[in-house]
């Protein structure tokens, strides 16, 4: 299924992939505590929401995500810069600027602990 729901999200078929990671995450979350493939699941999931303009359930699930993440990997890890990216960007989708704004400099710091300073998604914007 999780295979399927990653095709689906990649065919921007949002509702099949919905349909198909619904059932996972729940499985998963009665079955394990918080793990790396509960993260994924939520991940996935919050992408599929996003893209159908449900920006109240994908924010419920990326903020889920996020503390999971840190939980397990911690905070100065790629997989944090990775999930508080993408909180933020659903933060500015909602119009959330300074939310998105404070978020996305400490996942700035982050990224260029985790990939090294020149990495294409940690450079620093030029100053005007």
């Amino acid at each position: 299924m999780d295979g399927l729901a990653l095709i689906y999200l990649d065919q921007c078929r949002w509702k099949e992939a919905e349909w198909l990671l619904s059932p996972i995450l729940e499985i998963r979350k009665r079955d394990l505590k918080k793990s790396p493939t509960i993260l994924a699941s939520e991940s996935a999931l919050a992408i599929a929401y996003k893209n159908q303009g449900r920006l109240k359930e994908a924010e419920n699930l990326e903020f889920e995500a996020l503390k999971g993440t840190r939980m397990i990997y911690g905070e100065n890890h790629r997989q944090t810069f990775g999930c508080m990216s993408n909180l933020a960007a659903t933060y500015f989708n909602q119009g959330r600027f300074n939310e998105a704004e404070t978020l996305l400099e400490k996942a700035l710091e982050i990224g260029q602990k985790a990939f090294g300073k020149y990495h294409p998604g940690c450079l620093e914007p030029k100053p005007r």
